[in-house]
């Protein structure tokens, strides 16, 4: 009898008796046919099982690369974050002394201005290295939250400074509000 599924063939059932000639009545084809499709059913069944197995295997594999990757990607930011840190460091000192220095020449408006850009970018980077290292921890489940009360005023001048030029660049007029006194509690 053929072990079929779907119409593939996956075996044959086969039969026999010696004790007659025609020893197997229409009713012993009936259930040798039934055995066969039972047969085919669970042939099926064993080779979709062996499929799972292999893609989970496969799965497995792939999620410890992707572990493995991420661990690395995490290793990576934090020494890039820290060898970016140290030489911004140094610069937003010297943007502080340039600064400084055009208070001591009498004032001039131009050093101040160019120090205190100088200054407001490096520390603008500065906050964009630590957003990589809290993604990093957000990642590891590590990251904790530091809710603190922010001065609203100084930071829309911060935006109106630095997207002011974007702004004008597209031809778009950009209007802050005063915010003075206005506080916030932010991370």
């Amino acid at each position: 009898v053929p072990i079929r599924f779907e119409g593939r063939l996956l075996a044959t059932l086969h039969l026999g008796n010696r004790r007659h000639e025609e020893a197997f009545s229409e009713a012993d084809v009936e259930v040798a046919t039934v055995l066969a499709a039972q047969a085919a059913i669970s042939l099926e069944n064993a080779r979709i099982h062996q499929r799972a197995l292999a893609l989970v295997e496969d799965l497995d594999q792939a999620n410890t690369s992707l572990q493995q990757a991420s661990e690395t990607r995490s290793r990576l930011l934090a020494s890039v974050s820290h060898e970016l840190r140290t030489p911004l460091h140094s610069i937003l000192v010297a943007a502080q002394l340039v600064r400084d220095s055009g208070l001591e020449q009498g004032g001039n408006r131009r050093v101040r201005g160019l120090g205190a850009t100088i200054e407001g970018s490096g520390r603008h980077l500065l906050g964009l290295i630590d957003d990589f290292l809290d993604l990093s921890r957000i990642e590891v489940g590590a990251f904790e939250l530091r809710p603190t009360p922010v001065l609203l005023g100084p930071l829309l001048r911060e935006v109106r400074r630095d997207m002011a030029p974007l702004a004008a660049e597209k031809g778009i007029g950009l209007t802050i509000a005063e915010a003075s006194g206005l506080l916030v509690v932010a991370d």
